[in-house]
């Protein structure tokens, strides 16, 4: 928890794992004990939250293939949540 990820919903937006508040659990299993979903908050406002399935989260990188899926509108925006999420994070 506290890695900065990009989760797919209905856009790819930067967020980090944190657990439910309702079940204070950050990620839910199969019975073969494989991880099918992760609660993720996504960073910028509003401060939501969701729980994705495991293919639809991501390390986030900024690479070619993550800028080229992101409108030019929220790129900038992106870019500004994610150095504020970087130094609010620094010891």
């Amino acid at each position: 928890m506290g890695t900065l990820y990009l989760c797919v919903s209905m856009h790819r937006w930067p967020a980090i794992l944190s657990p439910d508040p309702s079940y204070d659990e950050y990620v839910t299993h199969d019975t073969d004990g494989n991880a099918v979903q992760y609660h993720v908050e996504f960073l910028g406002s509003p401060h939501t939250r969701f729980w994705a399935l495991v293919p639809k989260v991501e390390l986030f990188r900024l690479l070619p293939t993550n800028v080229r899926v992101i409108s030019k509108r929220n790129l900038m925006y992106i870019f500004c949540v994610v150095r504020r999420h970087m130094f609010s994070c620094c010891c």
